[in-house]
């Protein structure tokens, strides 16, 4: 067979290009079993940033570990958690808005609006919230028990009057068919928000996956 010089030049520059790597995205069973929407989100944001990805399911703990050592390259969605993810850099724009904590109370009384007017009240909070990292620095007067049900027995007999909790919580607690006689006397105290994370590596990706993700929020 002859070719001319213009197509061997074309062939040795052909299989002399590197192959695109693929961009691998760790996707938690939870998400895929529960909230497939989440995969869907994603795949829109990089298909917006014209980055083409496949997707791995694997147990929740598994795919923080494989994102964080660099086996993927980015990881579904998350709360902020410096120790677990010490190599995953954030994607500045909060995908969801999971957990919402209000004061709760067993009876109507007053609507606190800010932080500040918690500053002089007692609290109960559940000793496993996931806002406790985050209430630490507003010094409150908290007294810290072991679960809902505690907390719902010193409100309701009146040996304490507000309780910090996620809204999360009494949604899935109500969903199971569990009685739940609090009301919210709050705006939102703090949220919880979901954020999509990128290994190191990839770091130069940052700003347009923002861009891509705040296009999607818009």
């Amino acid at each position: 067979m002859n070719l001319n010089k213009s197509t061997l030049l074309l062939f040795c520059l052909f299989i002399s290009l590197p192959s695109l790597a693929e961009f691998k995205i760790g996707i938690a069973e939870i998400y895929d079993e529960h909230a497939p929407f989440v995969q869907n989100e994603l795949e829109r944001a990089y298909n917006h940033a014209d980055i083409e990805v496949s997707f791995y399911v694997t147990p929740t703990l598994r795919a923080v570990i494989m994102a964080n050592n660099g086996n993927f390259d980015a990881l579904d969605l998350r709360y902020d958690d410096p120790v677990n993810l010490s190599n995953m850099l954030k994607i500045p724009v909060p995908i969801y808005s999971i957990d919402k904590m209000y004061v709760w109370s067993a009876n109507k009384k007053v609507l606190f609006n800010t932080i500040e007017s918690l500053k002089d009240i007692e609290f109960i909070a559940l000793k496993s919230s996931t806002f406790n990292k985050e209430l630490e620095p507003l010094n409150l007067n908290i007294t810290y028990v072991k679960d809902i049900q505690t907390a719902t027995l010193l409100l309701e007999s009146g040996r304490a009057e507000y309780l910090l909790l996620s809204d999360g919580l009494v949604k899935t607690m109500r969903s199971r068919g569990l009685e739940v006689n609090l009301h919210i006397v709050s705006y939102p105290i703090m949220t919880n928000e979901l954020f999509h994370y990128v290994h190191k590596s990839n770091k130069s990706l940052i700003p347009k996956l923002t861009q891509s993700f705040q296009y999607l929020k818009d």
